[in-house]
């Protein structure tokens, strides 16, 4: 008789690098997904929500800097005191 294992697909960093292992004697493959600020590419396709993978798939992850410009508006009087301030924002 022989004994089988059952291992869904996995996916892991690992020395900063992401990893794929195909499921063994099963149809879960491994899922992954674009976080806040990760622009993520499956085969050269755009990944907005969640994607099965295999471990032959060509994965692109590219972390998105996002530096926020941000400014205040000062109204000063006669005597050069500040009377009152407004924070400014900008979309980017």
């Amino acid at each position: 008789m022989e004994i089988t294992e059952d291992r869904p697909g996995m996916a892991w960093i690992e020395a900063g690098k992401l990893s794929v292992s195909n499921p063994l004697n099963s149809d879960t493959y491994a899922a992954i997904a674009p976080g806040k600020h990760v622009r993520l590419t499956v085969n050269g396709r755009p990944v907005e929500e969640r994607a099965l993978v295999r471990e032959d798939d060509d994965i692109q992850i590219e972390i998105i800097h996002d530096e926020s410009n941000s400014s205040l508006e000062l109204n000063l009087s006669p005597d050069k005191a500040v009377t009152n301030s407004f924070p400014l924002t900008q979309v980017i």
